[in-house]
């Protein structure tokens, strides 16, 4: 059994979901994710770093950090088109240039709703199980 707590950037209505080095120090939680970061904000890689800064404070290292991206962010169904193939291919270079090794995909399916549309996110996400993205 994995348990996996979602986390957001912004959890200031609860202080433990905002403590990321109390819960990647727990020994009951297998991994963290960071949701803030599925739309891909502006900011995204300082948010990357911060987050990833407080996981190894509390866990060592990086085997609990997984950085979530929305994958449906891509001007469909009234989402905002937030990724395209230069910044969805810089944004997960920015999370292993940090040193994190987690990307927790939303919405990848194949099927009815055939998430990704784009057609980039595979060849990216194949680089990065590949370890071609450094």
């Amino acid at each position: 059994m994995v348990v996996v707590v979602a986390t957001t950037g912004v959890a200031s209505w609860s202080s433990l979901l905002s403590d990321y080095k109390t819960l990647a120090a727990s020994p009951g939680v297998d991994e963290l994710q960071l949701m803030s970061t599925y739309a891909n904000p502006s900011n995204s890689k300082a948010m990357v770093e911060s987050y990833f800064e407080k996981i190894k404070a509390g866990a060592g290292n990086l085997e609990k950090a997984g950085v979530g991206i929305g994958i449906y962010y891509d001007g469909r169904n009234g989402y905002a088109k937030d990724w395209t193939n230069s910044s969805a291919r810089e944004f997960v270079e920015n999370v292993v240039s940090l040193g994190g090794g987690g990307l927790d995909i939303f919405r990848l399916m194949k099927g009815k709703d055939d998430w990704p549309h784009d057609e980039f996110w595979w060849g990216i996400f194949e680089d990065f199980i590949s370890g071609q993205i450094v």
